[in-house]
């Protein structure tokens, strides 16, 4: 079997696409490997596929005329090493600010202000390139873990990584609004954690 996918290796699917894969995860239930993996390409949508799917070959049955063997297959530059694309790091933005004095064009003191607060990522996943929020998650030891998480960064939780935490979770991903799906993830876990303990 080839390799497993590793963070930040790039692919290219059989129909022409790019992706980059995220993390390997692991299905709750089966304990079966998970590629979670990006497109390259707008809106760069979250996609979860079986490790073994994802390294299958194609079917030549159904698609005769596929340019590539495997359905996936890892993008390699001429050094033959796997292409990697980093997350770009914005920098706060700053201005100048200028005082002056009434009546009169003298200024009296520049500041520098800065006008967007820089988030700094937790050291442990700084360079990883997966969402930190989502890197917690999937770390978190317990039910009671992946809580403290959820209400901890409720405002930091987006679309793209809900369904991530879903299938972690072995819930099916939704279509409902953030919130509701927030809520949905915290029953689940509730309700997990609850018969954990009568056991």
């Amino acid at each position: 079997m080839r390799e497993m996918p590793k963070p930040y290796e790039r692919y290219k699917h059989f129909k022409g696409r790019e992706y980059q894969v995220l993390l390997i995860a692991k299905n709750e239930k089966t304990m079966e490997d998970m590629v979670v993996y990006q497109a390259l390409y707008e809106p760069y949508q979250i996609y979860v596929r079986e490790a073994g799917e994802f390294l299958s070959e194609v079917d030549k049955e159904k698609y005769p005329n596929a340019l590539q063997e495997e359905r996936f297959k890892l993008i390699v530059n001429e050094d033959k090493k796997a292409e990697t694309v980093r997350p770009v790091v914005n920098t706060p933005a700053k201005e100048n600010s200028v005082e002056k004095k009434a009546g009169s064009d003298e200024p009296v003191r520049t500041a520098v202000i800065e006008t967007v607060k820089e988030e700094k990522p937790e050291p442990e996943y700084a360079n990883n390139g997966v969402n930190p929020v989502l890197m917690r998650f999937l770390d978190a030891d317990d039910g009671q873990a992946q809580l403290n998480v959820l209400n901890e960064c409720a405002d930091k939780i987006t679309e793209e990584i809900l369904t991530p935490m879903e299938l972690s979770l072995g819930m099916e991903p939704s279509k409902e609004a953030i919130d509701e799906r927030i809520r949905n993830i915290r029953n689940n876990i509730t309700t997990k954690m609850k018969y954990e303990i009568r056991r």
